[in-house]
């Protein structure tokens, strides 16, 4: 994962293909007893294979952040009441730690393997964020706050104690930093550039976006920290990344709605292999599909339009043969995270399935535990932004409901929105969260004063829905 991204959909909607350039959030916790397992205890991959996934039963589960090892996870989990988790989870023994705790709402978390540690992301009141670097027993070794109205880190993987931040206002205009945890310095707009991607200690690359227009493809560049040089590297494009030892660049084709993968050497710049693949409309603008990279086997994962023209098909491509292969068809255009070993991937927005590319199967990740047998309650929510400029309040609603739906795709709620109010139907804990974040959103427009009126359905001797109450008056109405 190229950087801590915090509500990139967002950032995306508004800076289109600025976003594509990015690739497609106390108290010390129980010590972890994860780490890199000795050459000689590694399970061979044959072995791995024939393992069955057992499915995490966490009822406060919000998404997985990334592999630990080859037979780990680290998840985060929030409690409405008792504060948010970040967790490790083996998928093969079933057994997992919590390796920190903390009242703020947990945003984001990203997983450093190499080194050891965990950045996550927590947010405060109102605009307030806080970026906190961990290690894997769950000390803290760097906390810092921000004013912001969104927050993108890029860390570097070299060297954890760099971070590259960008803050952005509301208007999304931005201002960049890179920052030393270790050193407590901070230098500002060294490079023009929202999202970076890390090729070394002291080096990263990025697209030189034309500021006023962010749709168009624009160059690649590299950057030394160490002596400040900036270097054009390639031409026009869509995307670039970094794969481990492998840059990406996605540049724009001749062809309709497909575009120019090529891969190179990061240190030589050597080109490795270059292919077309389709590209998808996103937010007016042409982005490359979902993807992720097995860099033990050079496969690069990612999907390609099914026949049946609403779905799509997993895809592997050989960076040694440019060989491809289909892992699965008709699923999801969803994000993918290949474990370590090549043997599986994380799958979905929350990350809550996982692939084998052995048997081309998938299986949950987790599966919420239940209080009780009926768990799911109705809210009526209505969000009152006090102090707007006109009478209309239409552009918070519909931020509102933008927020709703990424619920909605994660499988967390239902809802639906009325002329007065909004209903939202699922668990009890996901309903806080839901609630308190779409509380938040008018004030992450600017607003100082919001009340939110709430009113809980929660009947526990009967399972009951939104759709099921209606059923019933009109089931009444009709006799």
């Amino acid at each position: 994962m190229a950087g801590l991204r915090v509500s990139l959909w967002l950032i995306a909607a508004v800076m289109t293909v600025a976003a594509a350039g990015c690739t497609p959030q106390h108290q010390e916790g129980t010590k972890s007893v994860h780490h890199e397992e000795p050459e000689g205890k590694k399970k061979s991959s044959a072995a791995v294979k024939d393992k069955k996934v057992i499915a995490l039963k966490d009822r406060h589960f919000d998404e997985a952040a990334g592999w630990l090892d080859n037979e780990t996870v680290i998840y985060t989990a929030t409690d409405p009441v008792a504060g948010s988790e970040v967790k490790s989870y083996d998928i093969f023994k079933g057994t997992g730690e919590t390796i920190y705790k903390t009242d703020d709402r947990l945003i984001a978390a990203e997983v450093n393997r190499e080194k050891g540690m965990i950045l996550i992301q927590t947010a405060g009141n109102g605009s307030e964020m806080k970026l906190t670097l961990l290690n894997l027993q769950g000390k803290q070794l760097y906390t810092k706050k921000f004013r912001t109205h969104e927050l993108q880190v890029d860390w570097n993987r070299f060297d954890p104690y760099l971070l590259y931040v960008t803050t952005f206002t509301k208007d999304w205009n931005y201002e960049s930093r890179l920052i030393d945890a270790k050193e407590q310095q901070t230098e500002k707009d060294i490079a023009q550039a929202a999202f970076v991607h890390w090729t070394s200690a002291d080096t990263f690359e990025y697209i030189k976006w034309n500021e006023r227009n962010r749709e168009k493809p624009a160059p690649v560049y590299s950057f030394n920290t160490a002596d400040g040089r900036e270097k054009k590297l390639a031409g026009d494009a869509v995307l670039l990344d970094v794969l481990g030892d492998m840059r990406l660049i996605v540049a724009p084709s001749s062809s309709h709605r497909q575009g120019t993968y090529i891969f190179s050497d990061v240190s030589s710049s050597e080109k490795k292999i270059s292919f077309k693949l389709p590209l998808f409309s996103e937010y007016g603008s042409l982005s490359p599909m979902e993807y992720s990279y097995d860099p033990r086997h050079e496969l690069f994962y990612t999907y390609q339009p099914n026949e049946s023209g609403s779905l799509y098909d997993l895809i592997s491509v050989s960076l040694k043969t440019g060989k491809r292969e289909v892992i699965r068809e008709k699923v999801e255009m969803l994000p993918i995270t290949v474990s370590p070993d090549g043997d599986y991937a994380l799958y979905g927005y929350t990350q809550d399935q996982i692939i084998s590319f052995n048997s081309k199967t998938a299986a949950p990740l987790v599966t919420k535990e239940k209080k009780g047998e009926w768990t799911v309650a109705i809210a009526d929510v209505t969000i009152i932004p006090i102090g707007t400029e006109t009478p209309s309040v239409s552009t918070y609603v519909a931020e509102i409901q933008t927020i709703l739906e990424g619920f909605k795709k994660e499988g967390k709620i239902q809802y639906q929105l009325t002329p007065m109010n909004t209903l939202i139907e699922g668990e009890l804990s996901d309903l806080f969260e839901v609630i308190q974040t779409i509380h938040e959103a008018p004030f992450q427009k600017g607003i100082h004063r919001v009340a939110t009126n709430i009113r809980i359905d929660d009947r526990r001797d009967k399972k009951t829905t939104m759709e099921g109450k209606l059923a019933s008056v009109q089931r009444h109405f009709s006799q």
